[in-house]
């Protein structure tokens, strides 16, 4: 079930794709899928789910865990280590960690009239400086293209992106969690199954070819 959650996250917008046929469905559009299960050691989390996907365009890695029995929070991404709430508006910037994007950022969001929730940050440990740097930001309500092409003129942002997720201890959250409701534009997967084993890691692998097989 937690592979086909992921697999339904990950095609979220295609047609009449669920958590039942989403296997079947991954097959037929050339995707293969790799599951694994070891041992957690990251820090307080008991259970984490990690995906990454490979594709011709490159790859990604999300790591996250829900708490409380209800609360889904991100882990990583990418290489990053960052703590995230994973629901409501959220507004997902990369940039290079230079001095002065943060800054900009949360006035562009107050000029705007915009209300930040909570800000979490996090950057590379290693490599070229300048290294790059992930925030994501909560915000009351979502934000317009205007607030995104205003964010996306900073000159070190390198991508921002709006994600819409249901509230966590809503009935529009419970449904989501049934049926794997994300954005249709957020090609990263934030689907989290809860009933893993405890004190274990599931990992999904999926390398995406975008061609039917045969």
């Amino acid at each position: 079930m937690v592979r086909n959650a992921a697999i339904a996250g990950l095609l979220e917008g295609s047609e009449n794709v669920n958590r039942i046929n989403a296997a079947s469905v991954a097959e037929e559009r050339g995707i293969r899928v790799h599951e694994q299960k070891q041992e957690s050691h990251r820090g307080g989390a008991a259970t984490v789910l990690t995906i990454e996907l490979h594709t011709a365009k490159g790859e990604s890695r999300a790591t996250g865990t829900v708490i409380h029995g209800e609360q889904p929070r991100l882990l990583e991404f990418d290489g990053i280590d960052i703590e995230t709430p994973l629901e409501g508006n959220l507004l997902v910037c990369r940039n290079l960690d230079v001095k002065g994007v943060i800054g900009r950022i949360g006035t562009i969001l107050a000029e705007h009239e915009v209300n930040i929730g909570n800000f979490a940050l996090g950057r590379e440990r290693a490599g070229a400086k300048p290294v790059k740097a992930l925030s994501v930001v909560q915000v009351d309500a979502p934000v317009s293209d205007k607030v995104l092409e205003a964010l996306r003129s900073i000159e070190a942002l390198l991508d921002a992106r709006l994600v819409k997720l249901p509230e966590a201890g809503t009935s529009e959250f419970a449904a989501a969690t049934m049926q794997e409701r994300g954005h249709p534009n957020q090609r990263w997967p934030l689907c989290f199954e809860r009933r893993v084993v405890s004190r274990r890691c599931r990992s999904v692998r999926a390398n995406c070819s975008g061609r039917r097989p045969g």
